[in-house]
């Protein structure tokens, strides 16, 4: 009785933690650009390159499922939604976090002075003074 109650929260949670990743990765990086840096990540990367992404991920998704796991036609409709989620559920955050580095990187390219309100710089502590 208790391996299956074990059983049952690991693949209860397993979604459960997909949907806490995917959630977070939006607030991180759903958000608009305040600076030229800003503007070239947020905006351009994770807005454009980053949904769109996104999209083609649930679309192949979908595709993958309705074509490679389908035995029937009528079995084809749930395995192309089932694809789609899943599709979405990895490819949500994924796609985002790539269009992020896709930004980073071109701002990088064109010498922009970083955001001092990005992600990856919240969690840095300021060097203190020498005295």
């Amino acid at each position: 009785m208790l391996a299956r109650l074990i059983f049952v929260t690991a693949i209860a949670g397993i979604p459960l933690a997909f949907g806490w990743w995917e959630v977070r990765t939006c607030r991180a990086l759903w958000r608009r650009g305040t600076t030229e840096w800003g503007r070239l990540v947020y905006d351009l990367g994770v807005r454009c390159f980053g949904v769109r992404t996104a999209i083609v991920r649930v679309g192949l998704g979908g595709y993958c499922g309705a074509e490679g796991l389908a035995d029937s036609s009528g079995d084809a409709a749930r395995c192309a939604i089932a694809g789609a989620l899943l599709g979405a559920a990895f490819g949500t955050p994924i796609a985002l976090g790539m269009g992020y580095c896709w930004g980073a990187q071109r701002a990088w390219m064109y010498r922009l002075e970083p955001a001092a309100d990005r992600p990856s710089a919240q969690h840095r502590q300021q060097p203190r003074p020498i005295r």
